[in-house]
Formats: C-alpha cells, sequence, structure tokens
C-alpha cells in the first residue's frame, strides 16, 4: 500500500513540475490588463505565512530527525499552519486518493515531542483533525477524488486512516521507521514544490 502511494506521489511531483505557468501568471493572462494582486493582496499574503510556518514545520522535524537525539523537542506551529497542511492533505489526496507520509510528518513531530518521558498530548494531530473537520474537507475529499483513485482513498480510510486519529495509542507502541523518516522528507519536498510553481492548494480544490 504504501509502495503504491509513494510511486503515485512521485508522479503527482512530476505533475506539478510540469505545470507551465503559476497560478498568479494564468490568472493575469486571463483577465488581462486588469490588476487584481491589490485586491487580492491581503489573502495572498496571509496564504505565504501560513504555508511558509507549516514548511517550517515539517523542515524542523526533518532536521532534529537527522540529529538523531533522544530528548524530546517540541514542534510548534500556528493555527494557520494547522490550516494549511490540512489544505495540503485535501489537494494531495484529491489527486492520488490518500497522502499519509502528511500525516506521518505530524505523528513523527508528536513522537519527537514526547519520546519516552511523558503522556503523549498530540496536540498538533488534534488540531489538524479538527480543522480537516472544521473546514469542511471530510465531505469535499469524495468529489475531487479521480474515480481511478477512488479505491485507494476508501481502503487507507477504513483501514489506516484510524491509526492517525487515535494518535495517543499509537504512540504507545510507535516504532520510529526509517520510512518515516523518508515521508516526512516527501512532505518537505512536496511543500517546496507547490511553493516554488506558485500554487494554492485551496484555489484547487475550492
Amino acid at each position: 500500500m504504501y509502495k503504491i502511494l509513494l510511486i503515485v506521489f512521485q508522479l503527482f511531483i512530476t505533475a506539478i513540475l510540469a505545470t507551465p505557468a503559476s497560478q498568479a501568471e494564468t490568472r493575469n493572462k486571463v483577465f488581462g490588463e486588469v490588476n487584481i494582486q491589490d485586491t487580492d493582496e491581503k489573502k495572498e499574503d496571509s496564504y505565504i505565512i501560513q504555508e511558509n510556518d507549516a514548511l517550517n514545520y515539517a523542515k524542523n522535524i526533518a532536521s532534529e530527525l537527522a540529529k538523531k537525539q533522544t530528548a524530546p523537542i517540541s514542534f510548534s506551529i500556528s493555527s494557520g499552519g494547522i490550516f494549511y497542511l490540512s489544505g495540503l492533505y485535501l489537494y494531495c489526496s484529491s489527486k492520488s486518493g490518500a497522502c499519509p507520509f502528511i500525516l506521518d510528518t505530524i505523528l513523527v513531530g508528536e513522537y519527537l515531542s514526547k519520546r519516552d518521558s511523558q503522556k503523549p498530548t498530540c496536540q498538533n494531530m488534534k488540531a489538524f483533525w479538527d480543522s480537516w473537520i472544521k473546514n469542511g474537507f471530510e465531505e469535499r475529499l469524495p468529489y475531487l477524488v479521480p474515480v481511478g483513485a477512488t479505491s485507494t482513498m476508501k481502503t487507507f480510510n477504513s483501514q489506516k486512516r484510524n491509526s492517525y486519529i487515535k494518535c495517543e495509542e499509537t504512540l504507545s507502541n510507535f516504532v520510529l521507521e526509517q520510512k518515516l523518516e523518508k515521508n516526512v522528507a516527501l512532505t518537505v519536498k512536496l511543500i517546496e514544490q507547490i511553493k516554488s510553481k506558485g500554487i494554492n492548494v485551496f484555489v484547487q480544490t475550492g
């Protein structure tokens, strides 16, 4: 299952890189000389802040993994960053059915915060699912997923997703496997590629 999803994700990244123009460029072509930058400036600034916060969060987790240390460390992320991650998961899953590597990134962050010294709180994972439900992404995803990826979504939701929802229970028997480190790196790569192409995940799934 994981191998299939990773292959799909690599194809997804390739598709992003092949996109000829950013959303901003496309939008300017559509509207010709009409400059809508001023009216959207505050919204764009807010989105960029959220995107950067989520990217820094994922990068910090990846950096901590590379250090191979054992002391617990807290990874802070704003509510806007969490909102972006929930939108990112919707965007990615709308292409491939499910993107568990994004959830793995949050889960690994919770594990590194806990280690073996304290009871896990799973604060960021809970915030992620709260954002996911609050913003209606649970209801929206089935309408966005391609027919060919519907079975992937259903299989993941029925067999794997509960382990992320029940974060504290999962962390009680958690083993930091190498594939999880790779999944954190995949999340960083995805956000960087989306950012470099000027893609707005909320516009794409709106």
